[in-house]
């Protein structure tokens, strides 16, 4: 069989969706961390180790075999949006694109103010794994009144899964040695800066959201392909081939 190949084709050992995902984060040293804010989410931090996992947290191989990468993922993120948009904006679902919904749903939340007027969420649709380990665990909506409208419950969606990130980095940090400063944003999530301002106000955490981070993993793995090729000498030349383009304090 006559490919056409005039050059032998380099091939290069890929990586999974997390740790593709992390190399398109740039958070690729030792100790530096990023969030994916997708339909799941997680919380990644490069350790030179494969510490004994708590609370949900595994250590997993990063795509730079020198290190591991732990992962504290969360079942639902984004999903949880997508599901609000479901039930509560079945008109605006159909008008038009995407984006226009999310542009949409921000500006509702910002008409409310930071704690939704008390309104609580607890984002485990789909039960957890990290930092609640437990299929059957289920979200709530706790402190409904007669006061809540539509932005209360969609503001406290964001919120509840930002508290859940807050708690993951905790957990990581008081457990397991790995304090974080900031963390790099990925996942379809991070596309909306009200939310992400969210999450920096709730974690404290300095959020870097990166350029296009809906196509993180693709990036990350194209990346991969390129220190495989010799393009980049080794992983850490790849900090700077990632762009930010929002910074959030």
């Amino acid at each position: 069989v006559r490919l056409g190949v005039v050059a032998l084709p380099v091939v290069v050992a890929g990586a999974g969706d997390v740790p593709s995902s992390a190399v398109g984060s740039g958070a690729l040293r030792v100790g530096e961390g990023h969030a994916s804010i997708g339909t799941s989410g997680w919380v990644g931090i490069i350790s030179p180790g494969a510490p004994t996992g708590k609370s949900g947290v595994a250590a997993i191989q990063s795509a730079d075999p020198r290190h591991c990468l732990l992962v504290a993922e969360m079942e639902t993120a984004s999903a949880c949006r997508d599901w609000m948009a479901n039930c509560f904006f079945p008109l605006e679902s159909a008008k038009g694109p995407s984006s226009e919904l999310r542009s949409h749903q921000d500006k509702e939340i910002e008409s409310v103010p930071p704690g939704a007027q008390g309104l609580i969420f607890t984002p485990w649709l789909c039960g957890e794994r990290s930092p609640v380990a437990d299929v059957s665990v289920r979200s709530s909506f706790i402190n409904l009144s007669i006061h809540h409208r539509r932005p209360h419950f969609l503001r406290a969606v964001c919120e509840g899964v930002a508290y859940n990130v807050r708690w993951t980095t905790e957990i990581l940090d008081r457990q397991i040695g790995f304090p974080l400063e900031t963390l790099r944003t990925v996942g379809g999530g991070a596309r909306s800066l009200t939310w992400m301002q969210i999450l920096a106000d709730v974690t404290g955490k300095r959020v870097e959201v990166v350029k296009h981070p809906q196509e993180a993993g693709a990036v990350g793995a194209a990346c991969v392909a390129a220190v495989g090729m010799g393009i980049y000498p080794n992983f850490d030349a790849l900090k700077n081939v990632v762009g930010v383009a929002h910074t959030l304090l």
